[in-house]
């Protein structure tokens, strides 16, 4: 039966910012969920349905049981709840999907809030919320840590028909786990990197020390941004290439894969950590020499994206981040535009992999951040290489531009994912959101 005053409660929810909810599970429930619908776990029984794999384990399920709120399907409005941080640090669950409810299930007078954890409510006394005057006063912030533990309590099932995001995860699209951004860092360490340079009020020996010192510094700050008190989030994963006389992995370390998530490179970080506290080195110390084009290290980072891409269909196209003086493209610029094209024209489901060109000059005055169109010339005035970068840069326009019209205040219309002598992390976060 339907609240009498279901309208006001579902705006009174929705003022509050909660627009849908979630509920999560692993891929392995679904197709049951999608003929039944979501069942409490007294339906389960019913049907004789055991759950292998869910976000409580049998222990939980039994106090349930225990307290009375066995007849009750627990969603949330938080998309990250807790309950799945539990679930995958116990690896009850290893492939998670987050079903998304429409808020029209809180319609019916049975339904009700627990402003806690509906198990820590019932033992502390804490009534469920079932009024429209006492929704006033609750706090629901989806992004506050004390709220992520908020239950809305369905009673007996959820019907399939009210599941918001069914095709997506017929199409394997949704998914309980963060959408990593793979960051492709590309070092010129051939010999026209020599000559010492400064950048960012910092003096490097050489531009091929700078570029490796950039590549060191950057992943060290995404990597700190994923640390939080209770784990380590794989918001990444990076990998290193170099080019001089050949082309080659650009890290420290041996790994066992091209790319490398954030909690492989934490462990590396804390065994590493030196006494000083001075951060990891990822990128390996070489000679700056040879002659070679990046128009290889392009390829090869063509096939690398493809791969990464093959394996994370659901997360963003990589960015790539070539680090030079722009000198050695000058050895093969046909090429180097051909396999640069190339790249930029691979397509996966969110897009195409940007080329960010960060630029190292030795002109202490230069320092651009995402130039436009209006400033080719004075690119073209820095250095010829400087305009050859400008070219090979990805264009960033639409939505992509949003973020660094508010960074920056120009209201151009398209921008390009190039830098010179600027912050490179300020620039792969502007391209990242």
């Amino acid at each position: 039966m339907k609240r009498y005053d279901a309208e006001e409660f579902l705006q009174a929810l929705r003022d509050k910012g909660v627009d849908r909810l979630y509920h999560v599970t692993d891929r392995e429930n679904w197709p049951s969920i999608k003929k039944f619908g979501l069942l409490s776990l007294d339906y389960l029984k019913e049907r004789s349905i055991e759950p292998q794999k869910s976000c409580s384990d049998r222990a939980k399920r039994s106090r349930l049981r225990k307290n009375g709120i066995s007849d009750l399907v627990h969603l949330t409005a938080n998309r990250n709840p807790i309950c799945l941080e539990e679930a995958l640090q116990a690896e009850r669950i290893q492939d998670p999907i987050v079903i998304e409810i429409s808020l029209d299930v809180m319609s019916e007078e049975d339904s009700v809030i627990s402003p806690v954890d509906a198990l820590q409510a019932k033992r502390q006394g804490q009534p469920f919320i079932s009024t429209l005057f006492d929704i006033q006063g609750l706090d629901m912030s989806t992004g506050d840590e004390g709220t992520r533990s908020q239950e809305f309590l369905v009673k007996g099932f959820v019907p399939a028909s009210l599941i918001l995001n069914a095709a997506e995860i017929d199409r394997g699209e949704n998914t309980g786990a963060e959408k990593k951004q793979a960051v492709l860092f590309i070092l010129d360490q051939t010999g026209s990197m020599e000559g010492n340079v400064s950048i960012q009020g910092q003096f490097h020996a050489s531009a091929a020390h700078c570029a490796r010192a950039l590549a060191n510094d950057t992943i060290s700050k995404l990597l700190e941004s994923c640390i939080t008190p209770k784990e380590v989030k794989d918001s990444y994963e990076f990998a290193l290439l170099e080019y001089s006389n050949e082309t080659k992995s650009g890290w420290a370390q041996s790994w066992d894969e091209p790319f490398v998530d954030c909690k492989t490179l934490y462990r590396q970080m804390i065994r590493r950590l030196p006494s000083e506290g001075s951060r990891t080195k990822w990128a390996a110390e070489t000679e700056s020499v040879g002659q070679e084009s990046p128009a290889a290290a392009l390829r090869q980072a063509s096939s690398m994206v493809q791969r990464w891409l093959f394996n994370n269909k659901e997360c963003p196209p990589p960015i790539v981040v070539l680090i030079t003086n722009g000198k050695s493209l000058l050895n093969d610029l046909p090429g180097v535009q051909k396999e640069a094209g190339l790249l930029k024209s691979i397509t996966s489901l969110y897009g195409s992999p940007r080329l960010l060109c960060y630029m190292v000059s030795s002109s202490r005055e230069a320092f651009f951040e995402f130039p436009t169109s209006s400033d080719r010339g004075s690119l073209g005035e820095l250095t010829p290489e400087a305009a050859h970068l400008f070219d090979l840069s990805s264009i960033l326009d639409g939505d992509d531009a949003i973020p660094i019209r508010e960074r920056t205040g120009r209201n151009d219309a398209e921008f390009r994912a190039m830098g010179v002598n600027s912050d490179l992390i300020q620039l792969l976060l502007a391209i990242s959101q």
